[in-house]
């Protein structure tokens, strides 16, 4: 079965490099999984196994951003356009049949044109874990990733990643371009973090620590 994989946390605490080590080191770290759980059976081991990765900042530049959060309208609609292309790319990634009907916009099929590019090359795989990388700071952004993977009955989890503030602002100062520092602040007291005794769909989440450096032998799938 496929799997969503929400990553979710304060800008400069890491997520996407979690998810390009992820993607970088897949047969590895897919190898030790299978390796370390001695309930996994060899026809098993044996099912192509394949990570995808969807990052907003991939998707969406920072400029484009800026722009689009002008206004309320012009921030929903390609929140909707994106939402309705990870659909499409999923269900073919995962061989199996989009449950969303109708013509795509113009915007949308750029951005399924750009996730089928992210990803090359394209092959459909019955095990494919999806990395959806974004802030994710409102529950109700991650529970329409939740509705893509129910919709399709495939497996949904999520991840926080997470690290003491001064190192996400120092981290946020050091890229190609930075978000303001209070930005960051004021996103950390809107965090909404998974609650899976109230919301039960966030039944599987966890807190990555983050301020260490990332190795095969520490992470398991």
């Amino acid at each position: 079965m496929s799997c969503i994989v929400l990553v979710g946390g304060l800008i400069g605490c890491g997520k996407s490099t979690l998810v390009n080590f992820f993607f970088d080191n897949q047969n590895e770290l897919f190898e030790d999984s299978f390796t370390n759980d001695g309930r996994i059976n060899e026809s098993k081991k044996s099912k192509q196994n394949r990570t995808y990765k969807i990052l907003f900042d991939e998707l969406c530049s920072i400029k484009e951003q800026a722009e689009l959060m002008k206004t309320l309208k012009g921030w929903r609609n390609f929140r909707v356009d994106l939402l309705m292309a990870a659909e499409y790319f999923i269900s073919s990634s995962s061989d199996l049949e989009c449950q969303i009907t109708g013509p795509l916009s113009e915007r949308c099929q750029n951005l399924l044109n750009q996730l089928q590019k992210l990803n090359n090359p394209i092959s459909a795989s019955a095990r494919g874990i999806f990395f959806v990388e974004d802030n994710f700071y409102y529950r109700s952004m991650r529970y329409e990733w939740f509705q893509i993977a129910r919709r399709n009955n495939i497996g949904f989890c999520e991840v926080f990643v997470q690290c003491p503030l001064n190192m996400a602002i120092y981290r946020n100062s050091t890229r190609g371009y930075n978000i303001p520092e209070q930005k960051i602040k004021m996103m950390l007291t809107c965090m909404e973090y998974p609650n899976s005794v109230k919301y039960k769909w966030e039944k599987y989440s966890l807190v990555f620590d983050s301020s260490s450096e990332l190795n095969c032998s520490t992470l398991c799938i």
